[in-house]
């Protein structure tokens, strides 16, 4: 009966430890978008960026695209008229 029990701890640790992970990695991935926008933002080139932080220039593009999504407010088709 020990065993069950220290399984589903072990299970329970791991979820743990998957969640913190999940939640780590989509914050260091915020993180470096706010940065390329930001250096877009100054003038950098995306080719610069890229030899900056080891990434290619097409995954630069994405950061950059989904910077300007998160940053800039949706537009409605009545709020032009």
């Amino acid at each position: 009966m020990c065993y069950m029990t220290e399984e589903s701890d072990l299970l329970v640790s791991l979820a743990n430890v998957a969640a913190e992970v999940d939640r780590q990695r989509a914050e260091a991935s915020e993180m470096l978008r706010q940065a390329v926008g930001q250096a877009t933002d100054r003038g950098l080139t995306q080719k610069q960026i890229a030899r900056a932080i080891g990434r290619s220039q097409p995954e630069v593009s994405r950061l950059i695209k989904a910077y300007r999504a998160r940053r800039l407010p949706p537009t409605s088709p009545s709020a032009s008229c």
